[in-house]
């Protein structure tokens, strides 16, 4: 099937070729009835679909991550509901001064049954389901409003960093959320950096570029986080309005100790 997919097909003068992904699943080792059979191969083109021209046998590996994630995706809706979601905020300390100027906003989940998890427990999970709208959208509007009250108690100069996933770059609405938020609390943009990942710009190019710009137009500062993680950082420093450098620990690791 990959052999007679692969081969380029002519139409209207263009040559096309198809990707193709296949699901495998075996009987009766997987499943002994055609209606099983069938959701263990489609759980195996889940995964087979990750990667081009992918052929991906089912395993019960593979139905283990899935129930997981299905608890997981429940657990957030009910999270979201019930308000066990929650900020904590790191500070960001001037080492000139000793003064604490900024701080990002972490999200947490507080758990029933496992405590507090950190966002990289349920983030993905999150954003293959689309929670990551509602989230996100939440972290924003509960840490400018947290920002205007430590404008008020702290500093005027105080900034907070929001980290924001992909899925939100994508939407067309996102700059003018997070202004209209801003304006709601009597916080001037500049008080609020967006944190952005190197692969998520490279997920999002297109829709990221728009939305970086709009948001830097209004003032915002754009942060670049795990700075050094992918093949070519550079060039996103020139086309992105970058403000913020944040080095991965992986490119410095070893640093005083090292010859290069």
């Amino acid at each position: 099937i990959h052999s007679a997919l692969d081969q380029i097909v002519v139409v209207a003068g263009f040559n096309i070729q198809v990707e193709s992904a296949i699901g495998v699943s075996i009987y009766p080792i997987d499943a002994d009835d055609p209606d099983n059979l069938l959701d263990c191969a489609d759980l195996a083109l889940n995964y087979a679909e990750q990667g081009t021209g992918i052929c991906q046998f089912y395993s019960e590996e593979m139905n283990n991550q899935y129930l997981t994630q299905i608890k997981i995706e429940s657990g957030l809706v009910r999270a979201i509901e019930k308000n066990e979601l929650e900020i904590f905020y790191q500070p960001i300390v001037n080492i000139q001064c000793g003064m604490i100027n900024k701080l990002e906003a972490l999200l947490r989940w507080n758990h029933p049954e496992k405590e507090v998890l950190a966002a990289f427990n349920f983030i993905e999970v999150a954003e293959r389901s689309g929670l990551i709208i509602r989230i996100g959208d939440w972290v924003c509007r509960q840490a400018i409003q947290q920002l205007a009250i430590w404008r008020r108690e702290i500093s005027p100069d105080i900034q907070i960093s929001i980290n924001v996933s992909g899925i939100q770059l994508q939407m067309d609405d996102l700059a003018d959320r997070i202004l209209n938020y801003l304006q709601e609390n009597g916080v001037p943009p500049g008080n609020l950096v967006v944190e952005i990942t190197e692969s998520t710009i490279v997920q999002t190019m297109e829709s990221a570029t728009r939305t970086l710009e709009r948001l830097h137009s209004m003032g915002v500062q754009i942060a670049l986080d795990d700075f050094g993680m992918g093949y070519s950082p550079l060039q996103y420093l020139q086309k992105f309005p970058v403000d913020i450098i944040k080095i991965d620990r992986s490119f410095i690791r070893g640093i005083e100790t090292s010859n290069c």
